[in-house]
């Protein structure tokens, strides 16, 4: 039975709200890719710094044989922005010397990482003000210095489609991508109601 486009975009909520919960799954690796990608791109990931999201990244790709294809998705998920210069080479470090394609991966890696379209963030006031993670302009990012008052509101329209009535209302706002919709297929997020029965 399909699923309802709220309940959908609920599991999702609930899954990156609790990202780290069902990182430790054993099953987790198996996650459908078009999921570890959504997950990976929202600003309400339950990670404490970008660091991490990137190390939970690696992670995933030393599993086991992963494609290039995976690895170019991945690393473009990583909002380099975020990121000092150091973390970004210990990151293309890492991942030459620990995976069986390191050194096309690192590469890749190095890329994406020192792109100029990596170093995009999220501006919207209501990320900022409930302080997720992946959101906002640090202090030490000179670069990015010159957008950092630019305020964005999401529009009231989207924020009523979005909103989900059995949603814990103490809780941070749901984070709100236009896109999401395109990935919330039923199959993946039907998985992911395993690890919530």
């Amino acid at each position: 039975m399909a699923l309802n486009l709220n309940l959908r975009s609920t599991i999702y909520t609930v899954a990156a709200n609790n990202f780290i919960n069902l990182w430790k799954s054993a099953t987790f690796p198996k996650i459908p890719f078009s999921v570890l990608i959504l997950l990976f791109n929202r600003c309400d990931l339950s990670v404490k710094d970008e660091f991490e999201t990137a190390t939970l990244i690696l992670q995933w790709l030393e599993f086991t044989n992963r494609s290039e294809m995976q690895c170019l998705a991945l690393a473009q998920t990583i909002r380099a922005g975020l990121l000092t210069q150091k973390q970004k080479n210990e990151i293309i470090i890492r991942l030459s010397i620990s995976t069986k394609a390191g050194k096309r991966f690192s590469k890749i890696f190095e890329n994406v990482l020192n792109s100029s379209r990596s170093q995009r963030c999220c501006l919207i006031e209501d990320h900022i003000k409930v302080g997720y993670k992946r959101c906002g302009i640090p202090a030490w990012n000179e670069e990015l210095r010159p957008i950092e008052n630019i305020k964005i509101k999401v529009s009231q329209k989207i924020q009523e489609e979005k909103d989900i009535t059995f949603i814990d209302k103490s809780r941070p706002p749901p984070c709100v991508h236009k896109d999401d919709d395109v990935l919330l297929s039923d199959e993946p997020s039907e998985y992911l109601m395993q690890f919530w029965a």
